[in-house]
């Protein structure tokens, strides 16, 4: 009896996780069965859907034709680690190379990825830095972040004010240029 009832949940879970997958219908939207066990935990912030992709043979965690944004620093630290469940995007601190098709997304991945190390540092360095799990998911922890650090990324601008509208106006490639651009070292760093 015990095992007709295993075979039964089998067949179950098949039913109902395995064969959506499957399902051509599903290929260009993200992928949702409530047996599926969570990769990550969810809440109403972020976002943790997979995507299917039959051309690359596979589950992904990006679209096949996906594309960042233009964003500021601030939404950057929110992308990733929150995502974008408007959208259905992960946090992009889960992403992995073989989720992105285009190289030149690829590499646009590889400096967010050292901008959010670079992050990471200057928030060690203020001693504000409380790992990773503390801001995943959470807004508004990702924005208390950002106000913790953005001293640290205010570069100078010439024949301009340094005001913060200016700076929050700025994208998160500006940022990461003027950071390389200084030798790599911080705002607050510079005489």
């Amino acid at each position: 009896m015990g095992e007709k009832s295993t075979s039964a949940t089998n067949t179950n879970f098949v039913s109902t996780s395995v064969n959506p997958l499957l399902n051509p219908a599903n290929l260009d939207g993200p992928v949702v069965t409530s047996d599926l066990p969570l990769l990550y935990k969810e809440s109403n912030d972020t976002a943790f859907n997979l995507y299917f992709n039959r051309d690359r043979g596979g589950i992904y965690h990006l679209p096949e034709k996906f594309m960042f944004p233009k964003m500021g620093l601030n939404l950057l630290i929110i992308r990733w680690f929150c995502g974008d469940k408007s959208k259905g995007i992960a946090p992009l601190a889960y992403i992995k190379r073989s989720d992105i098709a285009k190289q030149s997304v690829a590499d646009q991945y590889s400096k967010m990825t050292s901008l959010m190390k670079v992050v990471q540092s200057a928030a060690i360095r203020k001693g504000c830095w409380r790992g990773r799990d503390f801001y995943k998911g959470n807004i508004g922890n990702c924005n208390c972040l950002f106000d913790e650090i953005k001293e640290y990324f205010m570069y100078p601008m010439k024949q301009r004010k340094n005001t913060e509208a200016r700076f929050l106006q700025k994208t998160w490639r500006s940022i990461f240029n003027e950071y390389r651009r200084y030798g790599k070292k911080f705002a607050v760093d510079l005489d």
